[in-house]
């Protein structure tokens, strides 16, 4: 019992830190925002900046793509997350983060995409969350069974006459 509230206590701990403290915000755009083009038959990411300076006519991804090469560790997903709002995850290596990215399709002829936002580092923000609340879960399972241990000797010395 008590091993299982010291883990239930870590992880909301967790949990706790890694959505209102560690976790990344999401940043605006900038030059380096990745969209999702079909090359081929192969969905890649592309930045967009260097997507509208090279002119060249790639057709973009407009549906759910869960992509990966099995001989490197290149993986992309993208979801559509609402009409014409897609989420796009990009893995470059295979112990990194994703580069995650939103954004919107206003239209497709002519092509108008709207960057909503960019973020990295959220799942080393996950894993950093459980290493940092160790210490406020142990403090946290201390006052508890302080507490408790309280509460029955106060009950054990209104018991006794």
């Amino acid at each position: 019992m008590r091993l299982a509230l010291g883990f239930l206590l870590w992880w909301i701990s967790a949990w706790l830190l890694h959505v209102y403290v560690l976790m990344p915000k999401k940043s605006m755009p900038g030059s380096m925002f990745p969209v999702c083009v079909w090359d081929g038959a192969r969905p890649i990411s592309v930045f967009l900046a260097e997507r509208e300076k090279a002119g060249i006519p790639q057709r973009l991804c407009t549906e759910a793509v869960d992509y990966h090469e099995a001989d490197r560790p290149y993986r992309l997903r993208l979801e559509e997350v609402a009409p014409a709002t897609f989420h796009l995850q990009v893995w470059n290596d295979s112990m990194g983060d994703p580069f995650e990215s939103a954004y919107q399709v206003a239209s497709t002829n002519p092509e108008h995409i709207i960057p909503l936002w960019q973020r990295r580092g959220a799942n080393m923000a996950r894993a950093l969350s459980f290493f940092y609340a160790f210490v406020p879960s142990i403090v946290l399972y201390k006052l508890l069974f302080y507490l408790r241990a309280r509460r029955l000797n106060k009950k054990q010395q209104a018991d006794t006459p």
